[in-house]
């Protein structure tokens, strides 16, 4: 309402300068227009965005300085409408002119060249020094740094939908960059953010928690000596996906909340909706009771429809068929179906499997693993592996969650086949534990109890009961520890699966038993009942 009346006010002084504003007086026109710009956009007044943003750029005159928040604004305006080609052409556009330029070309070794032209700079000025530095003062540069942020979200959010490198590059870029400009010309608020940004590039690049963990801890002692409130959105957004690496995902979920409270606060529509998203996809991965999750994703997608932010409004109801799935609300199981979207203004958001983003399909993966439909989930690995979804949208927690389902996958069609497609299926189960434990050893805390259930996999299908019921045991200990009940019931199942497959009743009725108890305590009623059908002689 703020923002509304806001809206009214500035309108009205338009009108009082009249149709010569821009000749009688141009210094008053360009603030009350730029004003107005920023009010309409979070608004979501998108059409007059365009007209008022097009109008500044072109008095201005090719004064870039006078121009630059029109930029910026038209930029987030193309974004909050799911047109981030178009957002990254126009902040790129406007970078160029205030002599920030990126490669036309972006290849590996560009990217490996400033990766390491940034960290021979924080050798020189290592990040707790960083605190030291004075204010940045150059107005055009402290804009351009904002536009940056931006461009970084625009290309981040493209990798994640086209899969495209290119755009990760961008990312990596932007954040060398931004620490770059940091160290020369002195701290700005999103000077906070690019650290956090290097932290995450630390965990990917250098496999280095601990030194991701003290850049996060400089980054926000940063933020508390020159963050803004109207950032604060932005920053919990690269927040989270630091903190996913070094400290249990649950507990990660308040940092999405407060990004999201601040972004509603100050206006900040996009970043408050990604948070909000965020949240949603957590808490489908860590175990929370599905009956409250399908009420959040409820209440958030109403809410983009709302502010008009429905960017990332289809992955959001792929999340709502996934929770519906397993809950039983749906005649579906195994399959994300287009006929289960909601009815009205989220109808048809849903595209054909071929058009589907990686993190889509990876959900996909997730249901045929968990409604033992194993043959569309081998099919699936070839779109939607880990290592599809780490080039789309590295590091981000759901690219561990999906490893775990691929080598769950990978073991059971290895016991399933034989000869050439018996081993292929092992290795390539084998890697994946490999690459978990790599993740688990270097202080991913998420990781472990995932590392213990593939090792339970690959030892159950060498034959190997007692050690594979160690390790089973072991997940289920720690998954339980840290309230995942999703995760406690798969394991449990698995392990009952291999007792059965073993011929051992006793023991296999009492894993099987114990995860339907668990699936009915996350609420995965439709899952509980397919067991209680599936194993009907010894669930009575």
């Amino acid at each position: 309402s703020a923002f509304d009346s806001s809206e009214k006010y500035l309108s009205r002084a338009v009108d009082l300068l009249g149709p010569e504003c821009w000749d009688n007086d141009y210094a008053l026109s360009l603030e009350i227009f730029n004003l107005i710009l920023q009010v309409e956009c979070c608004n979501s007044k998108f059409e007059s965005v365009q007209e008022r943003a097009n109008e500044i750029i072109a008095r201005a005159n090719g004064r870039i300085q006078d121009s630059i928040i029109a930029y910026k604004v038209l930029g987030e305006s193309l974004h909050a409408q799911g047109r981030y080609e178009d957002s990254l052409d126009i902040y790129l556009k406007c970078l160029s002119r205030v002599g920030c330029e990126f490669p036309k070309k972006l290849v590996q070794v560009a990217v490996l060249s400033e990766l390491k032209k940034t960290k021979e700079l924080l050798k020189v000025s290592p990040p707790p020094t960083m605190l030291e530095l004075p204010p940045m003062e150059d107005e055009v540069r402290i804009l351009a740094m904002v536009i940056m942020d931006r461009t970084a979200s625009s290309a981040f959010l493209l990798a994640g939908r086209s899969g495209k490198t290119v755009y990760t590059y961008f990312c990596i870029l932007i954040s060398c960059k931004v620490m770059q400009w940091t160290v020369e010309y002195g701290l700005h608020k999103y000077s906070a953010q690019a650290l956090m940004s290097y932290a995450w590039l630390h965990i990917l690049l250098y496999q280095d928690i601990e030194g991701a963990r003290t850049l996060l801890n400089v980054a926000q002692q940063m933020d508390s000596r020159i963050g803004s409130p109207q950032s604060r959105s932005t920053i919990c957004n690269v927040k989270f996906l630091v903190s996913s690496w070094i400290m249990p995902l649950k507990e990660t979920r308040k940092t999405s909340l407060e990004g999201y409270r601040f972004g509603v606060e100050y206006g900040d529509n996009h970043a408050a909706i990604t948070n909000a998203y965020q949240f949603i996809a957590t808490e489908t991965q860590t175990g929370s009771n599905l009956s409250g999750v399908k009420e959040d994703i409820a209440t958030y997608s109403q809410q983009m429809i709302e502010l008009k932010q429905t960017f990332i409004l289809p992955e959001t109801m792929v999340y709502m068929i996934w929770v519906k799935n397993l809950m039983g609300d749906s005649d579906s199981s195994s399959t994300l179906d287009v006929d289960l979207m909601a009815s009205g203004a989220t109808q048809n958001l849903l595209p054909p499997p071929e058009m589907r983003s990686p993190k889509m399909r990876v959900l996909e993966l997730q249901q045929a693993v968990y409604f033992g439909d194993y043959q569309l989930a081998a099919s699936l690995l070839k779109v939607a592996s880990h290592s599809h979804l780490q080039k789309s949208a590295p590091g981000i927690p759901l690219v561990w969650r999906t490893a775990m389902f691929e080598g769950i996958t990978a073991f059971v069609t290895a016991r399933k086949s034989k000869g050439l497609q018996r081993l292929k299926w092992k290795i390539h189960g084998i890697r994946v534990v490999k690459k978990v434990s790599t993740w688990a050893t270097i202080g991913n805390t998420n990781c472990l109890h995932i590392a213990h259930l593939l090792q339970g996999e690959q030892n159950a299908l060498d034959g190997k009961i007692e050690d594979a019921k160690q390790k089973y045991d072991t997940a289920i200990s720690i998954a339980r520890r840290n309230g995942l009940h999703n995760d406690v019931a798969l394991a449990r199942e698995r392990a009952g699966e291999m007792y059965l497959d073993a011929g051992d009743l006793e023991w296999g009725t009492y894993y099987i038993e114990s995860a339907c108890t668990a699936y009915r305590e996350w609420g995965a009623l439709g899952k509980v009942n397919q067991m209680l059908q599936k194993y009907d002689n010894l669930l009575n």
